[in-house]
């Protein structure tokens, strides 16, 4: 009866096994070019409530060219171009912003929720320009994204905080001649 068993075990194994070998010699193997599409998602924010998220995804082929010589620069700005999205948590729907890739500095859900703010660095348009900061405003009702144009530009580095009141926004604000002196300083060092 056990050389039975063990002949009937054995015959299973081997019929099974050029399953297996083909099986596995379709598959392809993972390559440089794979790891560079697998996307890393971060939370930027949360609802008081809970309900939303906005998050970024972000993968490494989509953002090529850092300039690595350039770090320590406090007028440069790092390419970190992501996907941003809005998450609804009970139903999981998402909403993606922008049609375009993104470098997300800061975002934060007004207390009520109502509202996010939204920093994008958006990078200089020329060798001796400098990266510059704009303020974007989604409306959760209207499911509208507006432009902020402050009278004065918004810093690179800057976080974003809601009045309690959920009316205004709190930012840093730059001046252009320090930008240029940073800039002047950090060729010199």
């Amino acid at each position: 009866m056990r050389a039975a068993f063990t002949r009937a075990a054995f015959a299973v194994a081997l019929l099974s096994t050029p399953t297996i070998v083909s099986t596995q010699a379709q598959k392809a193997a993972f390559t440089a070019e794979d790891s560079l599409r697998v996307a890393s998602i971060n939370v930027l924010d949360i609802t008081d409530d809970g309900s939303r998220v906005v998050t970024s995804t972000r993968r490494a082929i989509d953002n090529p060219g850092t300039n690595h010589s350039r770090y320590g620069d406090p007028t440069y700005l790092s390419p970190s171009r992501v996907t941003v999205e809005v998450i609804e948590v009970r139903s999981g729907a998402k909403q993606a912003l922008f049609k375009e890739l993104v470098n997300v500095r800061d975002a934060a859900w007004s207390p009520n929720g109502g509202r996010l703010a939204i920093l994008l660095g958006r990078e200089p348009a020329g060798p001796d320009a400098f990266p510059t900061t704009e303020l974007y405003i989604w409306d959760v009702s209207k499911r509208t994204l507006t432009t902020v144009k402050p009278a004065q530009p918004i810093a690179v580095n800057s976080n974003l905080a809601w009045t309690p009141d959920n009316v205004s926004l709190i930012v840093a604000l730059r001046n252009p001649e320090l930008d240029r002196e940073a800039r002047a300083t950090f060729k010199t060092l």
